[in-house]
């Protein structure tokens, strides 16, 4: 094996090989490492490979080929190597973080296509591993932290924060997070960490978090997960605060109709109803129990109203439910404030006519 190598050594000296061209240049000097490398002469084969400018790909050949020899030192070399001529060779970085994260830290910096196309996120979670890796756990835990805005975070964050530092998962990471109560998601993540470790904490958070102006609806549906019967009353407690909110009394009458009390849930949808018709979920339910009441309701809404399908909308209900007359002076005055809209006048000329006009 040395007589081989020695005497392709030999002939690659030869004029003709400069007349090569580099692909075949570069197969001959891939050939002659693997020749070295397998003769156990590995630090003559990595410098006939920087003696022939070889490509990064034959340095990603060359440093697999020693890492598997246990040859780490040379094999870090050899990747280091392949990263520095082109980073954006994953595989020759996933190569590199086994043996040397230091050196993988440092093509992250050079933020190689691959890792840019990983987001915010993901480019935190790899940088964080490999500080990890480093010994650098204070850095991880940074880098971690600083991603806390992200637009979504994947429950596998949660894990490695939790591993890395239980004490900032358990407390800044909770605390920072009460500052982004738009952040649905993530409050849940942060709920089903506390889950793990203290129940009773967690709901405490999710019901504290309920009870604010603005809630999330994955924060509800975790706090009905957790603890239905707390849900009900954060529910109570939102009505009392916010007895104007629409929202607050549809969920609501949907938490009482799931246990069970119809009565109490027709109740609370009403209120919502009668707050805002148009973000009523249950309204259709509501038209069916008593139409006479909804109509009576649409009438004080749109009494004040200056928009033409507001009124058009009215006057649909009202032809529906048999006021056939109420309905066209409902669709006249939704002409008055709109002439330029037909479909009034179609509505009245059908009405008019004795045809159905919706």
């Amino acid at each position: 094996m040395r007589n081989l190598a020695s005497e392709i050594q030999s002939e690659l000296a030869s004029p003709w090989v400069e007349e090569l061209d580099p692909y075949a240049a570069e197969m001959m000097a891939r050939f002659l490492s693997d020749l070295r490398l397998e003769a156990v002469r590995p630090v003559e084969a990595l410098d006939g490979l920087e003696r022939a400018g070889a490509s990064a790909s034959a340095w990603l050949h060359a440093g697999y080929s020693l890492e598997n020899g246990h040859e780490d030192q040379l094999a870090r070399r050899a990747l280091r190597r392949a990263c520095e001529l082109d980073p954006d060779l994953q595989y020759a970085f996933d190569e590199l973080s086994k043996v040397d994260p230091a050196a993988a830290l440092a093509v992250l910096d050079r933020r190689p296509s691959w890792y840019r196309a990983q987001g915010r996120v993901g480019e935190a979670r790899l940088r964080a591993a490999l500080l990890v890796r480093s010994g650098d756990e204070r850095g991880a835990i940074a880098v971690l932290r600083g991603v806390l805005d992200a637009s979504e975070l994947p429950q596998g964050y949660w894990d490695e924060l939790r591993e890395l530092a239980p004490d900032v998962a358990s407390t800044d990471l909770v605390q920072r997070s009460r500052e982004r109560t738009d952040r649905g998601t993530m409050l849940a993540y942060v709920a089903d960490l506390l889950a793990r470790e203290d129940g009773p904490s967690a709901i405490r958070y999710l019901a504290d978090l309920s009870l604010g102006a603005r809630v999330d609806e994955a924060v509800l549906v975790r706090l009905a997960e957790l603890d239905p019967e707390r849900l009900g009353f954060v529910l109570a407690e939102r009505t009392a605060r916010m007895p104007d909110d629409a929202h607050n009394w549809d969920r609501l009458g949907d938490w009482t109709a799931e246990h069970g009390r119809a009565e109490a849930a027709f109740q609370a949808w009403w209120r919502s109803f009668e707050i805002d018709p148009d973000m009523a979920t249950h309204a259709d339910e509501l038209w069916l129990q008593d139409p006479v009441r909804a109509l009576r309701i649409l009438a004080r809404k749109v009494e004040a109203a200056t928009d033409d399908e507001v009124w058009g909308d009215y006057g649909d209900r009202l032809w529906v439910h048999g006021s056939r007359e109420d309905a066209r002076a409902a669709w006249e005055t939704a002409r008055a404030l709109d002439p330029d809209d037909d479909e009034w006048s179609a509505k009245l000329d059908a009405s008019s006519a004795g045809r159905w006009p919706l």
